[in-house]
């Protein structure tokens, strides 16, 4: 199930709490933000992985930091460490692949 993220410290809170977890960057009047999300997000649950999302719109100073220059963006994190990121027009093959290799 994918949550949105609205405060930085939820952001902090949620890459803490969990060993693996997904970040979804979009943006508002993203067409391939909003037709990607869904199956990003059922890529994830397949994996049992948690994935929340960041609207970068609304978060601008959190998604610059975290050196987001486009969206979609997925990052992966593993016990809050950047293991990949995919962007733009995402290869969910390639995030398939890696959360299963990853997590098994």
């Amino acid at each position: 199930m994918l949550h949105k993220l609205e405060l930085e410290k939820d952001y902090i809170n949620f890459l803490e709490a969990n060993e693996f977890v997904g970040v979804y960057y979009s943006s508002h009047k993203c067409g391939v933000c909003n037709t990607m999300k869904p199956q990003v997000a059922s890529i994830f649950e397949n994996n049992k992985v948690k994935l929340s999302e960041i609207v970068v719109n609304e978060h601008r100073e959190l998604a610059a930091q975290q050196l987001i220059m486009t969206s979609p963006t997925v990052v992966f994190y593993e016990n809050g460490k950047e293991l990949f990121r995919e962007s733009g027009f995402i290869d969910l093959q390639k995030i398939d692949r890696n959360l299963g290799m990853i997590t098994s």
